[in-house]
Formats: C-alpha cells, structure tokens, sequence
C-alpha cells in the first residue's frame, strides 16, 4: 500500500488535525503561518481567562479559570513538542508507508488494519468530542 491510500484509508482525520496546527510534514510554505494562528489562539484564551479573574477576583473564579489556564498551558506545550520534533514525525509516518508497503501475511495485515482503524475510530470520536463541545453540548 502506498503513502496516498495510507493516508486517505487511515490517517484522514489525523492529516486534517495535523494540517490545521502545521506540523503535517510537507507543509513549508504555510506552517509558519499556522503556528503562530495556533499559538496567538491560544495565547489570546489565556489572557481572557486571566483578565476574569483579575476583574471578577473570587475563589470560584479562580477555580474555575485556572483548569482552563492549565489546559491551555499545556496544549502549547504540546504543540511546541510537536514543532521541535517535526523531523521525527516525518521519520514516522515515512516507517510507517513502509511497513504497509512491505509484503506480510494476512494474519500480520489483520493486526495492521485493525489498530489502523482503532486509531481512525478515536481521531473521529476527538473530532466529534471537540466540536460538540465548541457548540456548548458538554453532555459529559
């Protein structure tokens, strides 16, 4: 199997999230560009949630907010993780077009498709939990 039809098979919700936030490899002429967008994004959270507690000042607000804060924190983090290990997920997700183009029995393709699409399975269910909570359906 090819990196295309790897790809499109198995990794097209993970290539949206990853295209979006600039650290698919391949994407020169844009990354740049979407980083800073991802990290003024979340910079920008930050400082709003910062502000209401410094406006509002009370314990629960600060509970409150400093879970987000802490989120945020942490989701720049992981995103600068991504930045600095740009290289190594490029080595990936090439290893991984090989072992799919490398001839194997059925049994070891069975093993190979079934976490592919466990890994698809919880891209969509991320996807899905993300956009349900942008529309305010916190139902969990």
């Amino acid at each position: 199997m090819n990196r295309v039809i790897i790809e499109k098979r198995f990794l097209k919700i993970t290539k949206i999230f990853a295209i979006l936030s600039g650290i698919w490899p391949g994407q020169n002429k844009i990354k740049f560009i979407l980083w800073a967008l991802v990290h003024i994004t979340m910079l920008s959270s930050v400082i709003v949630q910062v502000a209401r507690i410094i406006h509002i000042g009370t314990l629960e607000v600060v509970l409150e907010q400093s879970s987000f804060i802490g989120a945020i924190i942490l989701m720049i983090i992981k995103h600068g993780n991504y930045i600095l290990n740009a290289k190594k997920l490029k080595s990936l997700l090439n290893d991984m077009s090989e072992d799919w183009a490398t001839d194997r029995l059925k049994e070891e393709f069975a093993i190979m498709t079934t976490y592919a699409y466990r890994g698809t399975t919880l891209a969509m269910f991320y996807f899905g939990k993300s956009i349900s909570r942008k529309a305010g359906c916190n139902s969990g």
